[in-house]
């Protein structure tokens, strides 16, 4: 497996996620974001995939969310936190998350999680005419289409 670009926007750094990474054998680097400016600046480096806290002071991770799909950017987005409720996890999925790992199950599901995000975006990038995109930018539609 190549080197996958990782984002994480945490407010304190948890190491579960780095060990998670190396136990589950992905070649990987981590930049990390504690701030809205810190995450807009590391979004234009083009990471593989984002990891995210729900709730980070002043920014959090359904804000940053919400940016990558106003932007239209087909970046994987998975929330790890600790936060359980099914009502943020319902609307987790909702606005577009593409995984959910609770910090108590990082070790079992945080590795496989990240590999199956990154499959799952690679597919989602198809090539699309200029009709059906002309169609797609006159909806409300919002998809990973280029």
């Amino acid at each position: 497996m190549e080197l996958i670009k990782i984002l994480v926007l945490e407010n304190e750094t948890n190491p579960g996620i780095e060990t998670s990474l190396r136990d589950g054998n992905i070649a990987h680097s981590i930049t990390r974001a504690k701030t809205k400016a810190e995450f807009l600046e590391q979004i234009d480096t083009k990471p593989d995939i984002v990891l995210s806290e729900c709730e980070i002071p002043n920014f959090g991770g359904f804000a940053a969310l919400a940016i990558l799909r106003e932007r239209d950017l087909n970046i994987p987005f998975i929330f790890v936190t600790g936060v359980a409720t099914p009502d943020v996890i319902i609307c987790a999925f909702r606005k577009g998350a593409t995984d959910y790992v609770l910090k108590d199950k990082i070790d079992e599901g945080l590795a496989l999680a990240v590999c199956q995000a990154i499959e799952k975006a690679k597919l989602k990038i198809i090539p699309m005419c200029s009709y059906c995109r002309g169609i797609r930018i006159g909806s409300d539609v919002k998809a990973p289409w280029i």
